[in-house]
């Protein structure tokens, strides 16, 4: 989950450096494509989350890093307003998908946001110092590199999720550590 965490946070670290050079959007507009990502989050999660809770989890997981994937791909088509806007809305989506704790057990809600917690700082430490790396060695490759990185995490994912499909089918509280009584 680093990996693509790492990718998806180009979209605040490096779009920010480039800003005059590789994107035609300017500072002002490019900081609205940012806040893109807060507003779509704001409307759909919570009834995504709804939506969601009966889910496979890893299949939840795994095409939401194939739309983090599909937003660095938009990027392939030009560094415009349609394309910028593309990218962020398709991360969002993204975000909102591999991040619910919709499709946690109940018990362990606060552990899976923990790690998500944890895997997202990480993305940040992460990916802004190599993804500026990246783009001042071989600006061209930036985004191409973020979406397969996150497509190829999404096809892992949706592998691995598959071929549980294949096994017997565990109790829905069962993840590995023993019930924690409620607190109350």
């Amino acid at each position: 989950m680093i990996v693509p965490e790492g990718a998806r946070r180009q979209a605040f670290a490096v779009v920010r450096c480039v800003a005059n050079g590789g994107f035609t959007l300017g500072p002002p507009l490019g900081g609205l494509i940012l806040a893109l990502n807060g507003a779509v989050i704001l409307v759909l999660e919570l009834p995504a989350a709804v939506a969601l809770r009966n889910r496979p989890p890893l299949r939840v997981v795994g095409v939401g890093l194939l739309f983090v994937g599909a937003g660095y791909a938009a990027l392939l088509a030009g560094t415009g307003v349609a394309a910028a806007v593309a990218m962020m809305v398709l991360l969002s989506l993204g975000e909102i998908l591999y991040k619910t704790t919709a499709t946690a057990p109940e018990h362990a809600i606060g552990r899976f946001q923990s790690l998500y917690a944890g895997v997202s700082v990480s993305g940040v430490v992460l990916g802004a110092p190599l993804g500026g790396a990246l783009y001042s060695a071989a600006p061209g490759l930036l985004w191409p590199v973020c979406a397969v990185l996150a497509a190829g995490a999404g096809a892992a994912v949706l592998w691995v999720s598959s071929r549980q499909g294949r096994h017997a089918a565990r109790p829905a509280h069962e993840t590995g550590s023993r019930r924690q009584p409620v607190a109350g």
